[in-house]
């Protein structure tokens, strides 16, 4: 057999249809618009070369080729294009090729090659391989079928296998012929942005006419940016369209032509064009469960699939080894310019623990707000912003686009007070890089000898901060405790929402941000109060570790603690899931894009019980979203298509995963776990091990309730921020809403003040795209975990090659294949029972955890955010391993042991890893002490 209908994918694979084919034919068979055609199998290919003794030429051409000299591939290519050329088709392949074209009936047809090494995840090949259009005539079809041939062994092929090491011996060519779509239109999307690696990103490139203008580079295209969950447009960036591709008027084939004056600067789509190609799109990315890279074209309004492919161009981090002030940023990255702190031997800044809410590079906008509102108190007087005073005060610093704190000041002060070292090591989540070794001694004369200083000092400061603040009489506040206050933040969020924002004018709006400065003075309180859970953790495990000899027991103690509210998202999203099942409503969630299956549910009959319970859920949780402390992600409340595309992923559980069960599960185990360490407490001890236990759980319990209030509470701060936007990309001042972000918080008040614009000595449009650019620029930057004095970047601790070594974070062990996920966005990448491998995870990863075997974070310390959900949910986690994103492969084997907080590595990347019982005498041999 020699060819086959397209969509027939049944009767052929990757080997006999190349990897273009195949993909084609899954999007024929899932309803997707693709041009009918047919495919040329490699078997036709095979007995051309063999019957036209072909091999033996090839074999000797293609040994001649060396990947670092192009002229010798250019003369193998040449020579081998020549042979197919002049020879022959065999009559029975020419037969079944003719056949299977008459049948398709096509006026003209598009020919284009399929290797089979081709559209890999590894390897696209894109653009290498051969392809023609416009072909009326069944001999010119003919002639190009061999040109497609031929291409297999063009220059650019025979350089690229080189150099990806794909043997030219194991690689064959099939052929695609299809009905030729002459489109009005046509051009490329990404589900992802390609260039800054963001995956809530979809970007299109449009142009008049055929694709080849575009993939070719002949002209450059419309280029537009979408919200990956709404499909709404962020940015629209109309391009001068000189030249087109179209059919050629004359002869077969196709022509560039130019086109006219008045339609190049025209967008080339509509919203309702724009619309259709944001559903196409998430839609093939959901079919493959990867970001693609799809061709496109466009005929009569209506969008045709040509191609679609793994994005393999994603930039990758570059891991950087010098200092920031070597790099070339380009755009502007100085809009918080000032004289850097004075260097001290000591130093050491880090991210491992503030890096769990501050995992990305941050908009100057968020970077100056929380301090403000957190720190300051008070919206600062343009001296308090001059050089020499810091838009962070106290330890923070932005290095690398992201924020890092001195942990080494932290510990020098931790020493001239007397306190344990230790303390800040496991609730940190360090030991000092290396530099020092953790010490839990404390020095009780010293610290009682430092306190009235302290006390005197912080005395001080607070008398400088009020004279800094203006005179404006404020009542006394009552002194709420935590729980009291998050009441209150409730009732001040429910309040701020019922406004309608768009009726006030920029003054008016503007004025709600003192309230909510002078509210946060308040939270800020219990915030600082966060700190207590860490000394009543770190003092329940040495206590227990003292009198039992079991160290790592406090971690079990404070797990399936009720009333911590993250741990709410993952049961009612499960919740949501089984109702959506019930009902028979899961291939709606499953079919669709988020953004049209909640469409759908909001029309549905039969969707109301879980409408009701969908809308709860907003109202609740609704101020989350991953990465909530960076303030330019939207929330789920704004973009509740996040929530169903979490939905969907539930779908996917069995109830053994179902989290209520599994919180009942953990809840016992603290119960037995804490029965079992009281008998063998002697008595005399037990009151002392009562106290610290309730105090661990209830400052444990608080610690992560307070994350959860502190996002809500910036939600109203978000909108007003968001409302700015809409409102000054209006008037023209922004380019796009979304650019706000890129402004500080002073400078949003001083334009506010002023109704200037161009308060700032330029055009706000020019300010917030050079530092976008910026900000792009530092996503391409793998920022270094830890820098030493004056920001030299310290390298990680290299892993034995046996393990790597972090913080036993959570009870239990898993054994799995390991997922490297980037960010929230990637996630939809696990499957149940994978490990997840990532960099942090703040509340809005939260529905993650239930559908993962285990956990491995570079962040946190003992009770971040991570630590606590995993505990939560029975999750095996090791937390705080550096280079674990380096070191382990996506995909690789994995055993989580968090006995010892050792992540076990599978040499071969493959299932052959030692089973749990060997692994445990291992990580007690004496080498891997």
């Amino acid at each position: 057999m020699y060819t086959v209908s397209l969509q027939n994918t049944s009767a052929y694979d990757q080997a006999t249809g190349g990897g273009k084919a195949l993909t084609l034919g899954k999007l024929l068979l899932a309803g997707l618009p693709v041009p009918q055609g047919f495919v040329v199998l490699t078997s036709a290919y095979e007995r051309f070369v063999t019957v036209n003794r072909l091999h033996a030429e090839i074999e000797q051409l293609v040994q001649s080729v060396s990947p670092d000299q192009p002229a010798t591939a250019e003369a193998a290519a040449s020579r081998i294009a020549t042979l197919f050329e002049q020879t022959m088709l065999p009559v029975d392949i020419e037969a079944a090729v003719l056949d299977a074209y008459q049948r398709l009936a096509a006026l003209t047809v598009a020919v284009r090659s399929s290797a089979t090494a081709e559209d890999l995840p590894s390897a696209s090949f894109a653009g290498l391989y051969e392809t023609i259009l416009g072909l009326s005539s069944a001999a010119e079809m003919c002639s190009a079928l061999k040109r497609c041939w031929a291409s297999l062994w063009s220059t650019r092929a025979l350089i690229y296998r080189a150099r990806h090491h794909i043997p030219h011996q194991t690689v064959q060519m099939a052929v695609i012929v299809q009905h030729m779509v002459e489109a009005r239109a046509s051009g490329v999307l990404f589900t992802c942005n390609p260039i800054t690696n963001a995956q809530d990103e979809l970007i299109i490139n449009a142009a008049f006419g055929l694709g080849e203008a575009v993939v070719s580079g002949q002209v450059t295209p419309d280029t537009i940016t979408l919200d990956k969950h709404t499909g709404q447009v962020k940015r629209l960036d109309v391009a001068e369209k000189v030249l087109m591709t179209a059919p050629a008027s004359t002869t077969n084939g196709v022509e560039t032509q130019v086109i006219p004056a008045e339609v190049r600067t025209l967008p080339v789509l509509s919203a309702s064009q724009l619309t259709r190609l944001f559903e196409l799109g998430t839609t093939v990315e959901q079919l493959f469960s990867t970001p693609q890279d799809i061709e496109w074209a466009m005929a009569d309004d209506q969008v045709f699939l040509l191609q679609a492919r793994p994005v393999t161009t994603l930039v990758r981090k570059q891991t950087v080894t010098v200092c920031q002030e070597d790099l070339p940023v380009p755009g502007d990255d100085h809009w918080d310019r000032r004289e850097k702190p004075e260097a001290h031997t000591s130093d050491l800044w880090t991210r491992v623990n503030i890096g769990e809410n501050f995992l990305d590079p941050i908009t100057p906008l968020s970077a100056t707000l929380w301090p403000t509102f957190f720190l300051l108190g008070h919206f600062p007087s343009p001296e308090e912003r001059a050089p020499e005073a810091p838009p962070l005060p106290l330890l923070g610093e932005r290095f690398y686009g992201r924020l890092y704190v001195n942990e080494g000041a932290l510990i020098r002060g931790a020493i001239e007070m007397g306190m344990p070292t230790g303390l800040l090591d496991s609730t940190w989540g360090t030991s000092g890089r290396g530099r020092r070794s953790s010490d839990d001694t404390i020095h009780i004369w010293r610290l009682l000898s430092r306190i009235p200083r302290v006390v005197g000092d912080a005395r001080k400061a607070a008398k400088e901060q009020v004279k800094k603040q203006p005179a404006i009489p404020k009542q006394k506040q009552p002194r709420r405790s935590p729980e009291q206050l998050f009441a209150q933040i409730d009732a001040w969020v429910d309040e701020f929402q019922r406004t309608d924002l768009s009726q006030l004018d920029d003054r008016a709006l503007w004025d709600v941000v003192p309230l909510w400065i002078e509210r946060g003075k308040e939270l800020r309180r219990i915030v600082f109060g966060a700190g207590l859970a860490g000394i009543a953790f770190y003092f329940l495990e040495r206590k227990v570790s003292k009198w039992t000899g079991k160290p790592g027991q406090a971690t079990v103690l404070v797990q399936a603690l009720s009333g911590v509210y993250t741990a709410e998202v993952g049961s009612l999203l499960w919740q949501m899931a089984q109702m959506l099942n019930g009902a028979g409503l899961a291939e709606v969630v499953q079919k669709y894009p988020s953004e049209k299956a909640l469409e759908l549910l909001r029309k549905l009959p039969e969707a109301q019980p879980f409408r009701i319970q969908f809308e709860a859920f907003i109202q609740r949780h609704g101020y989350r979203c991953p990465n909530d402390a960076e303030l330019h992600n939207p929330r789920w409340a704004e973009q509740p298509a996040q929530v169903i595309e979490m939905v969907k992923s539930y779908l996917r559980l069995g109830e053994q995963a179902n989290p209520l069960t599994i919180e009942q599960r953990r809840m016992q185990e603290r119960e037995e776990t804490v029965k079992h360490l009281t008998t063998q407490i002697h008595p005399f001890r037990r009151p002392l091990f009562r106290w610290l236990l309730k105090q661990a759980q209830n400052k444990t319990r608080q610690r992560d309730n307070i994350r959860s209030y502190v996002a809500k509470f910036l939600l109203p701060m978000r909108l007003i921020l968001v409302e700015f936007g809409r409102r000054w990309a209006e008037r023209r001042w922004l380019a796009d809403p979304d650019d706000l972000f890129f402004l500080t918080l002073y400078e949003v008040g001083d334009i506010v003040r002023t109704g200037q614009p161009n308060v700032l000595g330029s055009d706000l449009i020019t300010i917030t795209a050079a530092r976008r650019t910026a900000f792009d620029y530092w996503h391409t930057i793998e920022a270094p975990a830890a820098l030493g004095p004056g920001g030299a970047p310290l390298p990680d601790p290299q892993p034995t090659g046996v393990f790597l070594q972090g913080l036993p974070a959570s009870a239990g062990r898993a054994r799995g294949m390991a997922r490297l996920v980037e960010s929230m966005n990637e996630a939809v990448r696990l499957s149940p029972g994978e490990i997840l491998v990532t960099r942090g995870t703040d509340p809005g990863w939260t529905p993650v955890f239930p559908l993962v075997s285990g956990l491995v974070l570079e962040t946190g310390g003992l009770l971040s955010h991570g630590a606590i959900i995993a505990r939560e949910y029975g999750v095996p986690a090791v937390i705080n391993v550096p280079g674990a994103l380096s070191t382990i492969k996506d995909g690789q084997i994995i055993e989580v042991d968090r006995t010892n907080g050792r992540v076990y590595l599978d040499p071969s990347g493959a299932d052959g890893m030692p089973s749990s019982a060997s692994l445990q005498t291992r990580t007690q041999a004496p080498e891997l002490k």
